[in-house]
């Protein structure tokens, strides 16, 4: 064989018990010098001959025994933040890199179950360098709300000078933007002490608010104020 271990057919099974203070039923610790090409501490490589309903590279499902015990945390894949050697420098470092997928009828990255998904840090779409919690950068569509694929759905859009556009989709007789009767759309800082500021009432003439009633008369409680020209 040209290697130290050449398994031409069948497979290799790692059994019994191993009690050791962080044991690890397979451990590769090996120093990878060459600087040519690409280094891998694992490769897993397989050809599928057969066809099949479902093929892993890797495969994992850990068990716990039936017994009276706790673990306090599972993870079916941990990727531990790597050690770095003093006077080296790593340039990009991943925790997971996933390359482009495009030899499938349908491709997908990730693909998760029902369980819920957690992001300790902020999340970029199309960003490599979010500046929020969460940032989609894109110069069209930027945000899909959707209720019915491709029928009912809200789009939202930031022009190249900052303009939101929202654009309704919708299958109803009219597509609305609906703000509840206790809501209100503050024009300003944000804060209670705002000057211009705009509330949308339920429809119904009252004293202190301003609403377009069911006759469609726009009722203003209060004092008009215009700074500008009325066209």
């Amino acid at each position: 064989p040209g290697a130290k271990l050449d398994v031409s057919a069948g497979n290799i099974v790692i059994s019994g018990t191993n009690s050791a203070a962080n044991a690890q039923s397979l451990l590769v610790n090996q120093t990878l010098s060459n600087g040519a090409g690409t280094l891998a501490g694992l490769q897993v490589q397989p050809t599928i001959s057969g066809g099949s309903a479902n093929t892993y590279g890797v495969y994992s499902q850990p068990q716990t025994a039936a017994a009276a015990i706790t673990v306090g945390s599972l993870a079916n894949f941990y990727a531990a933040h790597p050690t770095k050697g003093a006077g080296s420098t790593i340039t990009n470092l991943y925790g997971l890199y996933i390359d482009n997928f495009s030899n499938g009828t349908n491709n997908w990255s990730i693909y998760t179950g029902s369980a819920q998904s957690y992001f300790g840090g902020s999340v970029g779409i199309g960003d490599t360098s979010p500046d929020a919690r969460l940032e989609v950068l894109a110069t069209t569509e930027q945000l899909r709300l959707t209720n019915v694929d491709d029928a009912d759905d809200a789009r939202f859009t930031v022009s190249a000078t900052g303009d939101l556009t929202v654009d309704m989709l919708g299958s109803g007789t009219t597509d609305q933007l609906v703000l509840g009767d206790a809501d209100t759309i503050n024009i300003g800082s944000g804060t209670a002490s705002d000057i211009a500021y705009n509330k949308i009432g339920d429809a119904v003439d009252a004293p202190e608010e301003a609403a377009i009633a069911a006759d469609n008369d726009l009722y203003i409680g209060g004092d008009l104020e215009v700074d500008g020209t009325i066209y």
